[in-house]
């Protein structure tokens, strides 16, 4: 496949030396604190290297994107017969830096985030073992809003990597609500911002969070041009289970 071969150098290139590439992602993810309110999450702006994001966004640019119902956002969902680029970037970060790190399993996590880690996260079992509900390219279209809502699955992680505008600007990033129980219909982008807050915009950031029944979540903002994210759900087990 010749989109896969015009690739193969970058790839090449991007891994040349995985541990340097690993431990440079490890230093975000320990320098970064668990934010409790309004649910767990953390948030790091440029967390990928440049040219690995460039890389992804180079990857979906060519590949066809659904919508799966009317109204539908466009998506790309990930498949073992997705671009290589995609799938060396689900294994290397998905499946062997973000899973275990955020499992308190990571050899190279210091202590302190260990516990930190394991106290907030404790509904979260130790296991390496994580299933993906969806992993999936997203084009959220100019004038598009998302509702605030609550993902369904409880024991999960999602990750939400944010890539800016088409034209590679910053974009909004996921507004997280303040007060769960408000009711959903009450949200509005003219609510006062004290009812939710965001990280400001950026090209190139990832959000990472837990979902529990009050981590209401959208994109209240009306979007001004394409945004492109990638979205995660990953299922882990409950100690129970």
């Amino acid at each position: 496949m010749e989109f896969c071969k015009s690739n193969q150098s970058k790839i090449e290139a991007i891994f040349s030396d995985p541990k340097y590439l690993q431990m440079q992602l490890i230093e975000k993810l320990n320098a970064t604190h668990v934010v409790e309110e309004p649910f767990p999450h953390i948030f790091i702006n440029n967390f990928l290297p440049h040219d690995l994001r460039d890389l992804l966004i180079n990857s979906v640019s060519e590949l066809e994107f659904r919508k799966y119902y009317e109204g539908a956002v466009p998506v790309f969902h990930l498949t073992e017969k997705s671009p290589e680029s995609l799938l060396i970037f689900r294994d290397f970060i998905l499946n062997d830096l973000l899973t275990p790190f955020f499992n308190s399993i990571f050899s190279a996590s210091d202590s302190k985030k260990k516990i930190e880690l394991k106290n907030t996260f404790e509904n979260i079992s130790k296991l390496s073992n994580v299933e993906y509900g969806s992993i999936y390219f997203a084009r959220n279209p100019a004038g598009g809003t998302i509702k605030m809502h609550v993902d369904d699955n409880f024991a999960s992680f999602q990750y939400v990597f944010y890539f800016g505008y088409k034209d590679g600007s910053a974009a909004p990033t996921t507004d997280l609500s303040l007060f769960p129980q408000l009711n959903i219909d009450d949200y509005s982008a003219e609510l006062n911002s004290k009812s939710y807050f965001n990280y400001g915009p950026t090209n190139n950031g990832v959000l990472v969070f837990l979902n529990t029944p009050s981590s209401y979540h959208g994109l209240l903002s009306t979007l001004t041009k394409e945004r492109l994210t990638l979205c995660v759900s990953a299922h882990y087990y409950h100690k129970n289970t």
